[in-house]
């Protein structure tokens, strides 16, 4: 199995025990209430199980099976930059801003536009790896 995708479902594997912990933090505040301040941690919970649990794992198995080229996997850079955006933008800008450290009106914006050019970048990865190769890749 590459490393990258080791990394990808180990931290997917995270997630899930981080929003496992959460929900049911959440569901027992809910039957008796101890904290409101927990339900600040809902839209966390969602995108945490979302993003980092399924389509960390998604990838992570694609990276796994798509086929390698014969002459070995080239531009692996694009997975690792896909694999840290996602991972900055799950961890850094939303627990900060539901923490309260940190209140930008945009910082949901941006985690977002993290995510989608972390997924991007770890799709272009793949793209790469089934033989399409854009022209500015190309090593002539």
């Amino acid at each position: 199995m590459p490393i990258l995708s080791r990394f990808l479902i180990r931290a997917s594997l995270l997630y899930f025990a981080a929003i496992t912990l959460l929900g049911g933090a959440l569901l027992i505040n809910k039957a008796m209430p101890f904290n409101s301040n927990l339900w600040r941690f809902y839209s966390l919970h969602i995108e945490w199980a979302f993003v980092g649990w399924i389509i960390q794992l998604v990838l992570g198995v694609a990276c796994w099976i798509f086929p390698k080229p014969p002459g070995g996997v080239r531009h692996i850079w694009l997975g690792w930059v896909g694999f840290v955006l996602i991972n900055a933008a799950l961890i850094a800008l939303p627990t900060i801003s539901t923490v309260g450290i940190f209140s930008y009106p945009n910082l949901k914006l941006i985690s977002h536009l993290f995510q989608i050019l972390g997924i991007l970048a770890i799709a272009g990865h793949l793209w790469i790896r089934i033989g399409f190769l854009p022209a500015f890749l190309k090593s002539n």
